[in-house]
């Protein structure tokens, strides 16, 4: 019974975790810098994705509609930056698609143009807790705080 606990619990990290260090173990290269950028590279976009997704389904809301909008301008940007190796332009281009969908917010250090045409301005720059910020924002202006801080405390209790 304890096993299977566990497993619940941590059997996607176990795999995943064992995956990575047997194809370290085997693969030659695998473990290089180079490999692992290629690999977040590669994944960003989903990870992108994924943060915003989990976001969404820990504020109670699950609706895919809601994730999908926080996706759309970044994973937009992130496809101009990609293809054109210029982050400038990637932010450009990213704030049309910004002022049409979903809740406009720029972090601290974002430069004035999406400043600009923001509702929200975090209070701290990018990378150092400017999403946390966001995220507890816009759970704030739905009026959830106390719900979700309730819920969460209900089920740590219960681990």
């Amino acid at each position: 019974m304890q096993l299977l606990e566990l497993s619940k619990k941590y059997g996607i990290a176990v795999i995943t975790i064992s995956l990575f260090l047997i194809l370290s173990l085997t693969t030659e290269g695998f473990f290089t810098e180079r490999n692992i950028r290629n690999l977040l590279d590669q994944q960003s976009t989903i990870l992108i994705a994924a943060s915003f997704m989990t976001i969404v389904i820990i504020s109670g809301n699950f609706d895919i509609s809601i994730s999908a909008i926080f996706v759309v301008a970044p994973l937009f940007a992130l496809n101009i930056e990609n293809a054109t190796g210029n982050i400038l332009l990637s932010v450009l281009g990213g704030i049309p698609v910004m002022e049409k969908v979903g809740v406009p917010i720029a972090v601290e250090n974002a430069i004035m143009n999406v400043k600009e045409i923001s509702i929200y301005i975090t209070k701290t720059a990018g990378g150092y807790g400017a999403f946390r910020e966001s995220v507890s924002w816009i759970i704030e202006q739905q009026g959830r705080m106390d719900d979700i801080l309730k819920t969460m405390k209900e089920h740590i209790l219960k681990s």
